[in-house]
């Protein structure tokens, strides 16, 4: 097999930064959407609230967390996983809230703004989903994902990891 490989200007990629990565893309969006949508949605303050704050909180409690060695360390781990997980499910569903808000607006006269916005958005919500779900199979069930379906990046998608090929003959350890 021949491939070519070409590096991707990514961070290290976590769970938790992936979730916080999710919460800080949807808030854009339901910012971004806000004042196309204030007439039609009803509750638009709790349609648009960005959760932001809370995941990053949860993130940096969990990165403190980590550095701490105990027992009770991996239960609190997987509660801020939890937490994390949460936050991130309740921005999809504000998301999905305001992109269907937004498809009643195609015909508008911010017809070009709309479409922008919707087409940006479904690009990224399968991608978030799936990263909830790998976090959810990894961090809290303790479960392996195959790497090709691994998320590394929300922006990047074609990302991939490049597994390292460990050989071992029976002579050397």
């Amino acid at each position: 097999m021949d491939a070519t490989c070409v590096a991707t200007a990514i961070h290290h990629p976590t769970e938790s930064g992936l979730l916080v990565d999710s919460v800080r893309t949807l808030s854009r969006f339901v910012q971004r959407a806000k004042p196309l949508v204030a007439q039609t949605l009803s509750n638009v303050k709790a349609a648009c609230r960005s959760r932001l704050r809370s995941a990053r909180r949860t993130a940096q409690s969990l990165h403190r967390l980590l550095r701490r060695k105990g027992e009770e360390k991996l239960k609190q781990q997987k509660d801020l996983y939890r937490r994390l997980i949460q936050t991130t499910q309740q921005m999809v569903q504000q998301a999905e809230q305001v992109q269907q808000a937004l498809q009643e607006q195609v015909h508008s006269r911010a017809h070009k703004v709309v479409q922008r916005l919707l087409n940006s958005v479904k690009e990224v919500l399968p991608r978030i989903r799936q990263v909830i779900r790998q976090s959810r199979m990894r961090v809290l069930e303790d479960q392996k994902v195959p790497s090709s379906e691994k998320v590394l990046s929300l922006h990047e998608p074609h990302t991939r990891a490049i597994p390292r090929n460990i050989r071992r003959s029976a002579g050397r350890v």
